[in-house]
Order: structure tokens, then C-alpha cells, then sequence
């Protein structure tokens, strides 16, 4: 089975995500799109892996997150915004994404996941696993985009990113790859989210 590690946004995050998608439906009245072929928005901490089990990826990102409530008193929330679209190459495909500028909290939280998980050895790292990735909301990618790429990508730098909301680091999910698509495995909360 195919796992990754990452965040889901809040509501206000992913009405931007959906109204960015909105946008360049109605501009460029791209077929998946209109047929309501759209990806769960989330940021990605962890690279896709395969494994037999998640039962060790589990256990170590419920670890962490226990750590991460006992180190802030489970009251600090780590947050980030979003400031634009971006687009870059992965295995030849074009990927248009929305620009997650994280927090400094999230990026040590975050590195502190990395080494985590580095330091067990059950869970094999590529090379997006870097202090230095590129944090996003993937929008379109390869065929979803239909050659129209470079066009949307400019269209969508010319949108005033400044008002979109900021979010927050509240809580960790594996998520499950599958044919049908991707589902949430399990989610852990990094704050108390009764107060």
C-alpha cells in the first residue's frame, strides 16, 4: 500500500483551493475539471511510500504529535499562508500549486517530524523528504492541466493572494492511497482542540 504524511486544511483553506479551482474552470473549461475530478486539498510533510503495514507509521506519528502537545501545552497552533500559485516539474509532469509560506514553528515542527522518522529507519525517504521542499497545495497536475500549463499559471499570478486566511498546523494525517483515490488513514491532533 501507498502511504504519505501531511496536513489538511482548514475550511478557510480549502475554500481558497476550491475557488482557485472554480476560477480556472470558468477561464479555461478544463475537462476534468468540469467532470468534478479534484484531488483533496493537503500539504504533504512526508513524501509517498510504500509499505506492507502502517502500523510503525502510525505509532511513530502518534508519538509525535503527543510530543509536540507536551512541548507547547497543548495550546500553540503553528500556522501558515498562502501567497500565490507556483509550478514545478516532478517526473516530467507540470504541477500548479498553491504557495504554503510557513510559519517558523511549522518548519522546526516539521523537521522535527523528518528526523523523527529518519532516525527509526522503517520508512524509506526520497528526495522531496529535505529541509528545503517546496510546501504546497497541489491544484492541477500532468494531463489536468491539458497542455494549457504555463498559460494558467500566469493567469492565476495575477489574482491579489494578500486576504487569503491564515492556516493552522492542528493536527497530523496519514494518509492512504488507492485506486479509487486517496483516503484518510488516521489523524492525530498537535494541540488540545477542545480549547
Amino acid at each position: 500500500m501507498r502511504y504519505y504524511i501531511g496536513l489538511v486544511p482548514q475550511e478557510e483553506i480549502a475554500q481558497v483551493y476550491d475557488s482557485a479551482l472554480d476560477g480556472i474552470l470558468k477561464e479555461f473549461d478544463l475537462e476534468k475539471l468540469k467532470n468534478g475530478q479534484r484531488r483533496a486539498p493537503h500539504i504533504t510533510l512526508k513524501s509517498p511510500y510504500d509499505a506492507e503495514s502502517v502500523l510503525r507509521t502510525r505509532q511513530l506519528v502518534s508519538d509525535f504529535a503527543r510530543s509536540e502537545r507536551e512541548r507547547f501545552g497543548g495550546s500553540k497552533s503553528y500556522t501558515y499562508v498562502i501567497e500565490g500559485v507556483g509550478m514545478f516539474k516532478e517526473n516530467e509532469q507540470q504541477v500548479l500549486y498553491l504557495k504554503v509560506t510557513p510559519s517558523p514553528g511549522m518548519l522546526d515542527s516539521d523537521q522535527r517530524l523528518l528526523a523523527r522518522l529518519g532516525r527509526d529507519g522503517s520508512i524509506p525517504f526520497s528526495q522531496y523528504d529535505t529541509p528545503n521542499k517546496t510546501l504546497h497545495v497541489t491544484l492541477l497536475r500532468g494531463a489536468e492541466l491539458e497542455d494549457k500549463g504555463e498559460e494558467i499559471f500566469r493567469h492565476m499570478g495575477r489574482f491579489d493572494w494578500s486576504r487569503t486566511p491564515v492556516g493552522k498546523m492542528d493536527k497530523i494525517t496519514i494518509f492512504r492511497k488507492e485506486m479509487a483515490g486517496t483516503l484518510v488513514d488516521m489523524s492525530y491532533p498537535l494541540r488540545d482542540l477542545r480549547g
